[in-house]
């Protein structure tokens, strides 16, 4: 508003800005407090069995989180699943070798993963993401690292983040399967929400799972996903995540089940 208004009131932009830069450099230091734990970050239990167990060859996922225990897992239990060179799916990356499993995949058919408000292990420069080896090392002075903030305004549109929400429109128009871990779809997040309603192809979806314990968030997402519904998709709901990988890929992969049945 400012930038329309001009500065001479109560804020000026420039402070407006400082906070704003503050705000992310907080939001590291809270991350690194939670979840350090030397130079392999966190172990989570259900993200690694998630990997091993449940996520196949081609999978895609789109995350909104900043921190890298997934990345950590992908890292360690993505053998012949994983290619960080091209999972992530950036015009340029460099440091990729840092973030491969031991056996990696072929980048064809490596699981795509679209960290959509960046990473605290992503730095641009330029065209060029640099994927840095201890996203959480405390540093002197400030960290560099590329994501969007958590305010209102979001900047989607600028550098590598237009390619990736352009990149994870296209997969959610293309998909049959679609599982929503966590994220509850807040009416204040209009971008994610516009992705979804805009991105689902009409009638296309064969399944949707909602992992989440809120009754009104499961039926936000459903509402969003309106239009990729028809009458035979399977809907499942789970409260918790363990509560889902604790069910067999079948359970909600039809294409999978009509397979293992022959």
């Amino acid at each position: 508003m400012l930038e329309v208004t001009g500065g001479r009131r109560a804020f000026k932009l420039g402070s407006l800005k400082a906070k704003s830069e503050r705000l992310k450099q907080a939001i590291a230091i809270v991350l690194e407090e939670a979840l350090s734990a030397g130079t392999e970050g966190h172990n989570c239990e259900s993200h690694e069995k998630f990997v091993k167990e449940h996520l196949k060859p081609g999978d895609a996922i789109i995350g909104f989180n900043y921190d890298c225990v997934l990345d950590y897992a992908l890292k360690k239990h993505g053998n012949e699943k994983w290619n960080s060179a091209s999972g992530y799916c950036l015009p340029k990356v460099v440091g990729h070798e840092k973030w491969q499993p031991d056996k990696r995949a072929n980048e064809k058919i490596s699981v795509r993963y679209y960290k959509l408000h960046g990473s605290l292990h992503f730095q641009e420069e330029g065209k060029t993401v640099n994927l840095k080896e201890r996203p959480y090392t405390k540093q002197n002075g400030n960290q560099k690292f590329t994501i969007i903030p958590p305010e209102w305004h979001k900047q989607y549109d600028e550098g590598v983040f237009s390619v990736l929400w352009k990149a994870a429109a296209n997969e959610i128009y293309h998909a049959k399967d679609i599982i929503f871990v966590g994220y509850s779809m807040p009416l204040t997040d209009l971008h994610t929400t516009s992705l979804f309603r805009t991105s689902v192809q009409s009638k296309k979806l064969e399944t949707l799972v909602v992992v989440n314990p809120d009754r009104e968030a499961r039926k936000r997402i459903r509402t969003v996903l309106q239009r990729g519904i028809k009458n035979s998709t399977r809907i499942l709901s789970f409260d918790r995540f363990d509560h889902f990988l604790a069910m067999y890929r079948d359970t909600w992969d039809i294409k999978l089940g009509r397979r293992k049945k022959g």
